[in-house]
């Protein structure tokens, strides 16, 4: 018998004895019942079976996961986290500035622009900057996207809110062929993200991919980043979600005016404090949404009590079953179920009316 061989032998032997009487089970619960078990009865057998078993188990069936911290969304929390002062995340943007010849005030708003005096009496001045820049950035955007997809018209170039300086950078930015400038390597290769970075036209989209699959950082902080390229203001990617969580709306006989929360990047990381934060930001405004389209708020009686509905099945079934109404049986004073005797019988007659609205087949 071969070396391997006595090894095999031995972990099989092992194993009968630590589940003996019962099915080897072999995930980290059953495991760890059947090491409960065998340290309660015999402590010395059981570090005996430890040794014996340990090297098996952790290479052939408990392997550990071979992931640096940094790659896990541990890891991507704090790239995230530490993105407003990335100094590889600077020099990037600034390589993106000069490939797309963006000029160093653009886009950089000042009290003497139209839309700052146009939403200077809307918005508080702690924001103003932002609201303001904002808005720019997004009329460079437009002007910038059509441009490049060759839909911009020639009575297009005056529109929108634009100083003039920022419109020459959208347009001539637009008929940038980064593939054969001279901008550094990883720059010039295109990204190979989810649409519309994947078949980039537009330049501003590219740069953009480029930079979140250079830095690993999640797709769904592309939008914060194409507005940091542009306007250099850190505020835009500071205290960003490092999971990306997105919400469906679905209508459908089961789950008529329901939303549906998905998160992707769930791992051995994630935590409590991310699940609430997950509640507060995404689920509970939801709901507060679908509460307002009720004509009330979320309080009071909402819908039936589970208990009490469990606890009147029993005379509902007897109504089925009979043909008789709920009036008919308490008039017949049909004996109620224990819990239901300090019931009056308009509560009766309410807890069986949403049974019956509850549990009534459709067509």
């Amino acid at each position: 018998m071969t070396r391997s061989q006595q090894q095999q032998c031995d972990v099989a032997e092992t194993l009968l004895r630590l589940y003996e009487g019962t099915d080897i089970d072999l995930t980290s619960e059953g495991y760890q019942r059947a090491m409960k078990r065998l340290r309660e009865s015999n402590p010395t057998e059981a570090r005996r079976v430890e040794r014996r078993l340990g090297p098996f188990l952790q290479q052939r069936i408990f392997r550990r996961r071979q992931l640096a911290w940094h790659t896990t969304s541990e890891g991507m929390r704090a790239r995230v986290a530490l993105l407003p002062h990335n100094p590889h995340v600077q020099a990037d943007v600034a390589a993106i500035r000069q490939a797309l010849g963006i000029p160093d005030a653009c886009v950089h708003a000042t009290e003497d622009d139209p839309v700052w005096k146009e939403l200077g009496t809307l918005v508080e001045p702690p924001s103003l900057k932002r609201v303001v820049e904002g808005n720019l950035a997004g009329w460079w955007f437009h002007v910038h996207r059509r441009a490049a997809m060759g839909k911009m018209q020639d009575d297009e170039a005056d529109e929108g809110m634009l100083p003039m300086a920022m419109r020459e950078s959208a347009l001539s930015s637009a008929a940038v062929c980064l593939s054969g400038s001279n901008a550094p390597e990883w720059l010039r290769r295109p990204p190979a993200g989810p649409e519309p970075y994947n078949n980039p036209p537009v330049p501003i989209d590219w740069v953009t991919g480029r930079l979140v699959e250079r830095h690993r950082l999640p797709w769904h902080l592309a939008g914060p980043l194409r507005f940091y390229i542009l306007t250099q203001d850190a505020d835009w990617v500071t205290d960003l979600d490092h999971q990306q969580v997105s919400i469906s709306y679905t209508d459908d006989a089961c789950t008529p005016e329901a939303f549906t929360v998905s998160i992707k990047g769930v791992d051995e990381f994630m935590t409590r404090e991310d699940w609430e934060r997950i509640w507060v930001k995404n689920i509970k405004p939801g709901q507060e949404h679908l509460w307002e389209q009720r004509g009330m708020k979320p309080q009071g009686r909402r819908a039936g009590d589970i208990g009490r509905l469990r606890t009147a099945l029993p005379l509902y079934c007897e109504m089925i079953r009979t043909g008789l109404t709920v009036q008919s049986l308490l008039y017949r004073k049909s004996p109620l179920p224990l819990a239901m005797t300090d019931w009056d019988s308009e509560t009766v007659r309410r807890v069986v009316r949403d049974l019956r609205d509850l549990l009534t087949p459709t067509d």
